[in-house]
C-alpha cells in the first residue's frame, strides 16, 4: 500500500504494464525476484560464463545512476544517526516512529551540506553563513578576553 498511486499518476517507466497502480522502486542485485510480487526495477545480473548485451549494461548503468542519490541519501543516514549502526531491538511502532524522525531530520540536514554537486551552490551559500558565524563568535570571544584581561589588570593595580 506504501507503493500505492493514484490513477492520474500514470507513467510509461518499467513494469507499469504489470502494476498500473505501485510506484516501482529501485533495488540492487540482492533483491532479485522480488519483482515478481511488486514494481522493482533491479540491475540484470550478468550470467556465468557469459556477459551481458550492449542494452543490459546500459540500462545497469542508468539504474545504477539513479540508485546512487539513494544510497548516498543512506549512507548520510547511517553516519549521523548511531542507532541506524546496532540491531534494532524495540518494538515496530517504536521502529516506524524513530525513522520517520531520522528521516526528517537528515533530510533537513541535507538541506545545509547536499549529497550532490549540483547541490553546490546552496551548500556554498550555507557554508559561508557558517563560516561568517565562527569568525563573529571568535571575534567576540577576543573581545570578551580583550575586557577579562584588562580587568584584571585594573584589580591588580589597585
Amino acid at each position: 500500500e506504501i507503493l500505492e498511486k493514484d490513477t492520474s499518476e500514470m507513467d510509461e517507466g518499467e513494469l507499469s504494464s504489470q502494476y498500473p497502480d505501485q510506484w516501482a522502486i529501485l533495488l540492487d542485485k540482492g533483491f532479485i525476484g522480488i519483482e515478481k510480487v511488486m514494481r522493482a526495477i533491479i540491475p540484470k545480473k550478468k550470467p556465468i560464463h557469459g556477459e551481458l548485451s550492449d542494452e543490459e549494461e546500459e540500462r545497469n548503468i542508468a539504474i545504477g545512476q539513479d540508485r546512487v542519490i539513494v544510497e548516498n541519501f543512506y549512507g548520510r543516514m547511517k553516519c549521523l544517526w548511531g542507532i541506524l549502526k546496532k540491531e534494532y531491538r524495540w518494538d515496530h511502532q517504536s521502529f516506524d516512529n524513530m525513522i520517520g524522525v531520522v528521516i526528517c531530520l537528515t533530510n533537513f540536514h541535507i538541506s545545509f551540506a547536499p549529497l550532490r554537486d549540483n547541490d553546490a551552490d546552496h551548500y556554498q551559500l550555507w557554508l559561508n553563513k557558517m563560516i561568517r558565524q565562527a569568525k563573529e563568535q571568535e571575534a567576540k570571544k577576543k573581545e570578551q578576553k580583550k575586557i577579562y584581561k584588562e580587568k584584571i589588570k585594573q584589580r591588580i593595580s589597585n
